[in-house]
């Protein structure tokens, strides 16, 4: 129709990601054997914004494993093995951020302490505001993943496109 060629504005629609239940935390006993820790935020959407790309602009600062960063900080004191961070489900309805951590033994134990250092982190980045550098730093290893990307299954990429249209200008 007329929506799909950009003559109109596609229906809206309000569906909640999650319920709205606040903060909470859910204890899982695995099958096998797995130490993982999931943090999650409901957000709004943030396609709305999505020239200045802060959803990737935190999730750089926290996956960044340089000396001071946080994941460094929780690997020298053999907390975790890994950490990834992203916004994700990003829609018309809502968008969610996600930080995900491989811990270790030891970070299980002291899964009190991992939570606090990743919250003091959070509260840095918010004091600290943009930064320029993390800006540039992050969009030029987004450039150089997009420049070197892996061939992929050109149908799964058409898809994405098209529902890409849905969210932004086609010009971008």
């Amino acid at each position: 129709g007329m929506a799909a060629r950009g003559h109109g504005t596609p229906p809206q629609w309000t569906v909640p990601v999650r319920p709205a239940v606040g903060a909470r935390m859910v204890h899982l006993v695995p099958i096998r054997d797995q130490r993982q820790l999931s943090l999650s935020w409901d957000l709004p959407p943030l396609f709305t914004h999505f020239k200045s790309k802060a959803g990737s602009y935190v999730s750089h600062l926290l996956g960044h494993e340089a000396e001071g960063s946080v994941a460094a900080l929780l690997k020298q004191r053999g907390l975790i093995e890994s950490l990834s961070s992203g916004a994700s489900t990003d829609q018309r309805y809502g968008a969610s951020f996600d930080i995900s951590l491989s811990l270790t033994e030891q970070g299980l134990q002291q899964k009190d302490e991992v939570l606090d250092l990743i919250f003091q982190y959070i509260r840095l980045v918010r004091e600290a505001g943009a930064l320029k550098w993390v800006w540039q730093e992050s969009a030029d290893l987004a450039a150089m993943h997009f420049r070197f990307q892996e061939k992929r299954d050109p149908s799964g990429y058409v898809v994405r496109l098209a529902s890409n249209l849905q969210l932004y200008p086609p010009q971008y």
